[in-house]
């Protein structure tokens, strides 16, 4: 039991709000941004949404956080946090017994003497690291969370760039790629990512059409739900679920991919796989995938692809 409030409805946000949830207890998320889990696909968050809203978590978006009080109390102090939505809304009391800053991480580079060794960082954010992961000092590299960029922040990724520094910082004038990753520089690397809630969202790539728009990528999105999906059906998953993938606009070049489904990050390998060695759609369209399984979803997507294409008889 008790009242959980989370702070954040990132990834970390919305897997714990749910779990907390599913223990017993009351929880409310409060998010900045004007809905949850603000860089994945509006669709895959929406579904998210639903589920979360379903399971009785409050879900509080586009607000700002004034102020947290703590009071006495046992066996836990009652925690009041004011929020306003917009600068001329009126303040609102959020209460509860704990509470979760899920708002992003910060590297501890502390005490480590980096500026003494000439390696530039910014703190909160991160040591700056060039594309092959080396920083201002030529004879350092940065791998993993301490790193300034976030969108590699991932454990997969931490460890993959632990192999790319290795090579680069000894064997440079080697022509081989590092043994677990596909290139030498993050530049060239399509980052697989997961949120673990259930249903999972996995993405990587341009994988919405948000991202495709800001990186200025003109792009056609071919599409397949779950709802029909015989696996899917037999075992009650949510028919909310869905694949979309993004390829460049008139050809079969896949820019990205989300996936909504029980066990999405499992499913996300072969689109992955086709991003980072520029597989075609038509590609996996013509993959024979094993029935029934859910990872027919992204078959049937990238049939569209083919069927959009197709020579009609006679013509």
């Amino acid at each position: 039991g008790g009242r959980l409030a989370v702070i954040g409805a990132g990834p970390i946000g919305v897997e714990l709000s749910q779990a907390f949830s599913r223990f017993g207890s009351q929880v409310t998320v409060l998010e900045g941004m004007n809905r949850i889990m603000g860089p994945e696909d509006p669709d895959a968050a929406a579904v998210i949404h639903q589920v979360l809203e379903q399971a009785g978590v409050k879900l509080m978006v586009g607000l700002k956080v004034d102020r947290v009080d703590f009071t006495a109390g046992e066996p836990w102090p009652e925690i009041r946090i004011t929020v306003r939505r917009g600068e001329a809304a009126e303040p609102e009391i959020v209460v509860c017994d704990a509470f979760l800053v899920a708002t992003g991480r910060a590297p501890n580079v502390d005490g480590l003497g980096l500026e003494i060794a000439g390696v530039e960082f910014t703190p909160g954010i991160g040591v700056k690291v060039n594309d092959d992961l080396s920083t201002s000092n030529p004879d350092i590299f940065a791998v993993g969370d301490v790193i300034h960029r976030p969108e590699f922040k991932f454990t997969h990724m931490a460890g993959t760039m632990a192999g790319m520094a290795v090579q680069n910082a000894l064997f440079a004038e080697s022509p081989d790629l590092p043994v677990n990753a596909p290139s030498r520089v993050l530049s060239e690397i399509c980052v697989p990512r997961c949120t673990y809630t259930e249903p999972e969202v996995a993405s990587c790539g341009l994988s919405n059409t948000e991202a495709a728009t800001r990186a200025g990528v003109e792009f056609d999105v071919y599409t397949s739900s779950l709802e029909h999906n015989d696996r899917g059906i037999l075992e009650g998953d949510n028919p909310a679920g869905f694949v979309k993938i993004l390829c460049k606009k008139g050809t079969e070049e896949i820019l990205g991919a989300t996936i909504v489904a029980e066990r999405a990050g499992d499913m996300l390998a072969e689109l992955t796989l086709a991003v980072q060695y520029k597989l075609g759609l038509s590609q996996i369209a013509r993959t024979v995938h094993p029935y029934p399984t859910v990872g027919e979803i992204v078959q049937q997507a990238a049939l569209n692809y083919n069927r959009a294409r197709m020579q009609k008889l006679g013509s």
